[in-house]
């Protein structure tokens, strides 16, 4: 069975506020539509939501800069088969999905991303050339407003 991502617009305050996932799944299971999920249940789906809620808000201001992320796992004796099997793969930013290719992939997952760029000298030369005119036309645009 695939990997399913449940979404939980009411938690996305509080769990990225920090809150910890055992008191929004408290919170949530006061609700009608989720006090037919059992509590664990719950938790379990709230830190997939989680997962995917860190690295969707870390990934996207950089998706101006980056074309291509590396997906990494944590290696060790509690690393599922899928998440062993997509380490060190690489993906667009632009065709990234929560459980295929973008981390939560399994439950309980503790992947993460990372910036890929096959020539580092190049992709620095683009970006301070790129970031550079940005800044000149910031600076020309104040420069107009300017009192004299």
């Amino acid at each position: 069975m695939a990997f399913k991502l449940s979404m939980f617009p009411e938690a996305q305050k509080d769990l990225v506020s920090g809150i910890p996932i055992s008191h929004v799944a408290v919170k949530l299971k006061s609700l009608p539509q989720y006090e037919t999920i059992p509590l664990k249940q719950l938790k379990t789906d709230l830190f997939n939501y989680n997962t995917y809620l860190m690295a969707e808000n870390s990934i996207r201001p950089l998706a101006e800069d980056y074309i291509y992320y590396e997906l990494s796992a944590i290696i060790d004796e509690k690393t599922c088969p899928v998440c062993h099997k997509m380490n060190g793969k690489i993906f667009k930013i632009s065709e990234r999905q929560a459980g295929v290719n973008f981390p939560p992939l399994c439950d309980h997952c503790r992947c993460t991303w990372l910036p890929y760029v096959e020539d580092w000298d190049k992709w620095t030369e683009e970006y301070k050339e790129k970031h550079s005119k940005e800044g000149k036309n910031r600076r020309r645009i104040f420069n107009l407003f300017k009192r004299k």
